[in-house]
């Protein structure tokens, strides 16, 4: 028998190829791991609270809980089976029930132990949402969200409207909650339907109406009313920070502006990939460290607590660890933002559409900032356990000062971030040169404080030294000065960025 004839012959040919369904097996081992770490983290948090101080404090079981918590929400996002998914669903309704008890006996315990189930409970149920196709489970729990975000946000723009107190205690952390709730909403049922487009219209309009009662109610003592209060510090401020945020996410989710249309296509597409996550698990993770390390402060080396000593918010926000966060974080958010269209091909089409320059990098800086300022919010609801800790009130009006500031700050450091996206097709260039121009300013902060230079040049250098603006802040000295130099140098690196896509027409 010849060498041919003992070859087996060839199998038939069965195109197309089989394929697989892609199975999530090390996120959902990750998951499983991550629910019985925060478990585990709760026993303790407990155990300290029933039985007195265990080996384990309960700063050590907070860390703990949150981790578990942050590795079963990734599994969640990265989960495919749908029975699986409504799984985490219940576990999120059980976590919003669960900080409804803890509450109910009473009201004192919400900012410490309250607002960090409803939180979480909301993103396992976000996880659903995005992939449930079932409207017998997915009507439900769009219902759950929309009610959750309707009782939140009226209890605290109405309850902060009239009591001061409630302001302080319930009303801010319950504003930031029903903002996040109906922003999911809106999020997953969008515009294009009557209801999300009825639903976002009375969002903005609420937000306008309590935008304007704290403008006008602020304004009347200071025009000859004399029979009113002062209203401004805190709840006129309040009502119109507020009042801002509430009105942008409903009319800005239902208007056709340009800017705004792009600006939510940018802001869907930084939660469709793993960065926005990973920012915001880093930054609650980073400050909750920072917030066990200064908490430890005011315990002796016995345990017994020791008098509070201003400034809370100073010492607390004005760590070092703040400056070198922001280093990391805005190479992050920046890089792929015209770098990655450029890439795909997909910034060739968007600018085949009637729209300019102007418009694309506008919308693209607005949908960055607003990332941006969202990351820093856990940094300030870690102050509100010192208020529940201590029972004694301590003063937040730095507080105001510092977002401020850090928002001029914030934006000079995103549009220079968008411009170094524009000048490259590569995310990692991007992300190096943005990193550079960060270092090149943290540098300038560790000049100014630590190194000895000529008195002249230490002022010139202050100018652009963030922290030393966010310190002068923090102290209650918020100078226009400083602002209009952060101020500039947004529009400037705004105005390189729409040169160099306009260049693009010259080659």
């Amino acid at each position: 028998m010849s060498d041919t004839q003992m070859l087996a012959a060839p199998p038939p040919e069965l195109a197309p190829s089989q394929s697989v369904d892609e199975t999530p097996g090390v996120s959902r081992i990750l998951g499983m791991f991550g629910l019985a770490v925060a478990t585990a983290g709760v026993g303790v948090i407990l155990a300290n609270q029933i039985a007195g101080p265990r080996l384990v404090g309960s700063p050590g079981g907070a860390i703990g809980a949150t981790l578990g918590l942050l590795a079963a929400l990734y599994a969640a996002l990265r989960e495919t089976d749908k029975t699986v998914l409504r799984s985490y669903a219940f576990l999120g309704l059980g976590l919003i029930l669960l900080s409804g008890v803890i509450v109910i006996p009473s009201a004192e315990r919400f900012p410490l132990y309250g607002w960090p189930g409803l939180l979480v409970g909301l993103c396992f149920l976000l996880c659903l949402t995005r992939k449930e196709d079932d409207p017998g489970f997915l009507k439900p729990i769009l219902s759950v969200i929309l009610g959750l975000g309707i009782i939140f946000s009226t209890l605290a723009l109405v309850g902060g409207a009239l009591y001061p107190n409630f302001l302080l205690q319930f009303g801010v952390i319950l504003s930031i909650l029903g903002l996040l709730y109906l922003a999911g909403y809106l999020g997953q049922i969008g515009t294009t339907t009557a209801t999300g487009y009825l639903a976002a219209r009375v969002i903005g309009y609420a937000g306008l109406g309590f935008l304007l009662f704290g403008l006008v109610r602020s304004i009347l003592p200071y025009v000859g009313v004399k029979t009113l209060s002062y209203y401004t510090m805190p709840q006129g401020i309040y009502l119109m920070v507020f009042g801002a945020l509430y009105a942008l996410v409903g009319l800005g989710s239902c208007s056709d502006n340009r800017v705004l249309v792009i600006a939510r296509r940018e802001l869907a597409a930084y939660f469709y990939s793993p960065i926005a996550y990973l920012i915001f698990a880093g930054m609650i993770i980073i400050g909750a460290i920072n917030f066990t390390m200064y908490f430890f402060n005011f315990f002796d080396q016995f345990g017994r607590p020791v008098p509070v000593i201003e400034p809370i918010v100073g010492n607390y926000l004005m760590n070092i660890s703040g400056a070198i966060v922001v280093v990391f974080i805005v190479p992050a958010m920046t890089m792929r933002i015209i770098a990655e269209e450029k890439r795909t091909g997909s910034f060739e089409v968007l600018m085949g559409a009637p729209i300019t320059e102007l418009s694309v990098v506008l919308g693209k800086f607005l949908a960055a900032w607003i990332f941006f300022m969202a990351a820093w919010i856990p940094f300030a609801l870690y102050l509100l356990p010192f208020r529940v800790a201590f029972d004694d009130p301590f003063d937040y009006r730095p507080i105001i000062g510092f977002y401020i500031s850090l928002g001029f700050i914030g934006a000079g450091f995103v549009s220079m971030g968008i411009f170094f996206s524009s000048l490259t097709k590569n995310q990692i260039i991007a992300a190096v040169l943005t990193f550079a121009g960060m270092l090149f300013f943290l540098l300038i902060v560790l000049t100014t404080s630590y190194v000895l230079i000529p008195e002249l040049l230490r002022r010139v250098l202050n100018k652009l030294a963030f922290w030393s603006t966010l310190s002068e802040a923090i102290q209650g000295r918020l100078y226009l000065r400083d602002l209009v130099v952060h101020a500039s140098l947004t529009v400037f690196w705004l105005f390189l960025t729409v040169k160099s896509l306009e260049s693009r027409k010259w080659s």
